[in-house]
Formats: C-alpha cells, structure tokens, sequence
C-alpha cells in the first residue's frame, strides 16, 4: 500500500514540474495583426521617403481629382484639362508651366477641353522661328539655290512691286527665315522701298535689265525689270514680251 502511495505521489509530483515549466516559457505573440507590419503591403509615405512610389487610387467622378477645371476622369485615371486659353500657358499639372507643346509664340488654344497648339500662317507670326505646315519650328540652314517670283516685270516710273523668293536645298525647298533673305537694287532702274518691294525709278530704254537680286543662306539670284516712263495725254502704251 505504502508503494502505491509513493508511486502516486511521484506522478503528482511530475505533473506540477511540467505545469510549472510551461508557465516560465514566453507567451505567445497576441499582438494585433493590424499592428504587425508587412513589408510587401505596408503604404509607404512619399513625404518621407524618396523611394516611395504609391498607388494611384482609381477615380470615379471628376471630382475625385481635384479641381474639375483642371482635371477630370477619364476611364478611371485622372487627366489634365484645359477650360480657357490661359490654362495651356499655365496649368498645375505641369507646376503652372506651360501644357506640352504650348510653350511657341502662339500658344495653345483649348478645344474640347484640350490645348491645342495654335498654327501659323506665316512667319512673321513665329519671332525667331519659321511656319512650317502650320507650326513654328526651328529654321532650316543653308540654301544651294534660290529664285525670285516673279523673275521679271514691267514697271511704271514710281510703280511699286513685291517680290518673293524661295530658298533650295537639294532641288527641296527650304525654310530659312525673313532675315535670311537680304535684298538689294543693282542698277537705278528701280528703287528698294521695304524688303522685296521695289518701284520703278529710270527707265530702261525698251530693254529689261536685271534690276534686283537677293541672297539667301548662301545663294543668289536676280529678277529682270523693265521700267517704262510716264505718257503723255491721251496717250497709251503696249508692251509686247516675247
């Protein structure tokens, strides 16, 4: 009986030991698994990190961003937009610079919410640049070639005309700019009054004469003028061009 007892007492005696050895082990992690962080899902903070790229968060309307003037959703992306013509020349989407491309002499105008850059009729509308296919662009430089149109007229004492040229590349065309072009008379027969208009001074006895030329990137080239003078009364006068 003794035996039994003391068999029993030990088993006890075991029982308390592993109970108490479990209660001297750390605890277990009960930590909010809101509070734990995860590297791969944690939202980084681009104020604070110089790394940190976030997400862009979907839109639904355009007031989900910002300022409709200025933007608007558009298949759930948020696109820059223009309401007048003063947003292509200073718009928040590009830190109140200038839209993309609107940055030439003639802007941009805002068409169906858009800037759209403004095209050019001619040069003088360009400053520094040169209209090209509706565009300001950066002039072309060197010509081999050029031409005077017209290449030749018939002009009255104090009868003005303008003259246009055109600069050659290559048998191609190019766009040199007004101030590459410098006019000039050769003879009295005419007089410059602006660049490529000229008027009839003396006349030429019957005769053309190659009154004028130009110079452009390189290249030269004249124009013919026969100037006739004044009539009497009840005078008329045929010239006849061969």
């Amino acid at each position: 009986m003794k035996l039994a007892k003391l068999l029993a007492f030990a088993a006890l005696a075991m029982l308390l030991s592993t109970a108490l050895g479990a209660c001297g082990d750390d605890p277990p992690d009960n930590k909010d698994p809101q509070q734990q962080t995860d590297a791969g899902n944690t939202e980084c903070d681009p104020a604070t990190d110089p790394d940190c790229v976030p997400e862009e968060e979907p839109c639904d309307l355009d007031e989900d961003c910002g300022d409709p003037r200025h933007f608007m959703c558009v298949d759930g992306t948020c696109e820059a937009v223009c309401t007048t013509k003063a947003d292509c020349s200073s718009h928040p989407e590009y830190d109140g610079g200038a839209w993309p491309g609107c940055s030439g002499p003639l802007g941009c105008s805002c068409e169906e919410r858009a800037c759209k850059p403004t095209a050019c009729t001619a040069d003088s509308e360009c400053g520094t640049l040169v209209c090209k296919a509706g565009q300001c662009v950066t002039p072309d430089t060197g010509a081999d070639a050029c031409a005077i149109f017209p290449d030749y007229a018939v002009l009255r004492a104090g009868q003005s005309l303008t003259f246009r040229a055109v600069a050659y590349k290559s048998n191609k065309p190019v766009s040199l700019g007004a101030d590459a072009f410098t006019w000039s008379a050769l003879n009295s027969a005419v007089e410059q009054v602006a660049d490529g208009t000229f008027k009839g001074k003396d006349p030429t006895g019957g005769e053309p004469t190659e009154a004028l030329k130009v110079e452009a990137g390189g290249a030269s080239c004249k124009a013919k003028v026969l100037v006739v003078g004044g009539l009497g009364t009840n005078k008329a006068r045929v010239v006849v061009v061969d």
